[in-house]
C-alpha cells in the first residue's frame, strides 16, 4: 500500500512520515515480536476481553492512577485515575498541538482515515480471531475502535516525524514503540508514569 503526502507536508523526514503512515499494512502490525519491545516495564495478556476491559472499562479495578505535571495556576501534580483510553485523550489535550499547520494535518489525516480505515479494520478482524467470541458486554465495535487507537498514535507520531522526531510526549513514544512491537497497549498496573508498568495485548 503506498501512501503520498501533500505537497505542504514534504521534507526531508518525507520518508519516515510515511513509514508510520504505512504500518498497519505491514507484517508486524499486531504480530507480536517480543524482541522488539523497548526497554520498559510491562505485562503482557492474552485475554482479549481482559485487554477490552482495562482500555474501555468502567469498574474501579479498570483504572490506574495517573499523576500529571502541574498545570497553569496549580502548584501541584494533578492524581486522578483513569483507564488506557481516557489517559491518551488528556495526553493531548496536555500538549495543546491546536496551531494551524497542525488543524492543516489532521485535516489530511481526516481523508487519509476515510481511504483506509476499512481495510485496517479487515486487517485488525484478521489478527485477532478472539473479537468474534469476544464476551465483552459493552455495546461497542471493537474492530473500528482499536483501529481507530491505532489511527490517532499514527497522526501524532507522522507528526513528530515531520517535525524530524521533536519529542512532544514520551509517552506516545513509547505506546508507538509497543505497536511496532506487534502489541497493542492497553493498560496500566500501578500509578503512572514511573510506578507502575504497561499491559500490552498480545494477538495469538
Amino acid at each position: 500500500m503506498r501512501i503520498e503526502l501533500p505537497i505542504e507536508f514534504r521534507n526531508s523526514n518525507e520518508q519516515e512520515v510515511i513509514n508510520v503512515l504505512q504500518f498497519p499494512y505491514s507484517d508486524a502490525f499486531l504480530n507480536p515480536n517480543p524482541s522488539k519491545l523497548p526497554n520498559s516495564p510491562i505485562e503482557v495478556i492474552r485475554d482479549f476481553d481482559v485487554a477490552l476491559r482495562l482500555q474501555y472499562g468502567q469498574e474501579e479495578e479498570d483504572y490506574f492512577k495517573t499523576r500529571f505535571p502541574p498545570f497553569e495556576g496549580s502548584t501541584e501534580d494533578q492524581l486522578g485515575n483513569m483507564n488506557m483510553n481516557s489517559l491518551v485523550v488528556n495526553i493531548r489535550e496536555i500538549d495543546d498541538l491546536e496551531c494551524h499547520e497542525w488543524t492543516r494535518w489532521r485535516s489530511f489525516m481526516r481523508k487519509l482515515e476515510e481511504l483506509h480505515h476499512e481495510g485496517i479494520v479487515q486487517i485488525v478482524c484478521s489478527r485477532i480471531p478472539s473479537l468474534a467470541t469476544s464476551n465483552y458486554q459493552e455495546p461497542m465495535n471493537f474492530e473500528e475502535q482499536l483501529s481507530c487507537d491505532c489511527e490517532q498514535a499514527q497522526e501524532y507520531i507522522a507528526w513528530r516525524k515531520f517535525h524530524g522526531g521533536h519529542s512532544l510526549y514520551r509517552t506516545y513514544e513509547l505506546l508507538w514503540d509497543f505497536w511496532l512491537a506487534g502489541y497493542w497497549p492497553c493498560g496500566y498496573r500501578g500509578e503512572w508514569p514511573d510506578n507502575g508498568r504497561y499491559v500490552l495485548f498480545e494477538p495469538h
